[in-house]
């Protein structure tokens, strides 16, 4: 199942136009420097997309299935979904839907400053610039080339 999800992981990364993308939270991230704020406008994270897989595999092998007299169906329980309140829910995700430092993002603008007075709402919050802010000769950035990069230096920062 892996080697699938892989690949249907590149295919969503592609049909937003991410082929150079090898998994859905890499695709999200750069369209979200993109400024494409929309949730409509980003591929599910791998989290959501590995649970959607999941529910369309059970409901494939239901379809597949559906002409045997006495089908022997799975429990849809760990297929994508819950039984919550006794009734059956989509389990939609296992993780939060962001790390709670992006939850609560800081961005600024800064032209002259260059991020070194207390005007710089990120300064203020004691946080380095990131790629959301439109700032100019940054001294406040933090050279950054991958996700887990920052991922690493936030949970470094004890905010993760």
């Amino acid at each position: 199942m892996l080697a699938a999800q892989t690949s249907l992981e590149e295919f969503v990364c592609s049909l937003y136009g991410q082929s150079v993308c090898q998994n859905g939270n890499e695709a999200r991230y750069n369209i979200f420097k993109l400024n494409a704020r929309s949730e409509s406008a980003m591929p599910p994270n791998q989290d959501a997309l590995r649970k959607h897989i999941l529910r369309a595999n059970y409901q494939a092998a239901i379809h597949k299935a559906c002409l045997k007299q006495f089908p022997d169906v799975p429990s849809p329980i760990g297929h994508g979904w819950v039984i919550s309140e006794n009734e059956l829910s989509i389990d939609w995700m296992d993780l939060p839907p962001a790390p709670s430092g992006i939850l609560e993002y800081v961005q600024c603008s800064c032209k002259k400053s260059k991020c070194r007075q207390r005007t710089c709402s990120c300064t203020q919050s004691g946080l380095p610039c990131t790629d959301l802010c439109k700032c100019k000769d940054c001294d406040n950035a933090v050279e950054v080339n991958e996700i887990d990069d920052i991922e690493e230096y936030y949970s470094e920062e004890g905010d993760l």
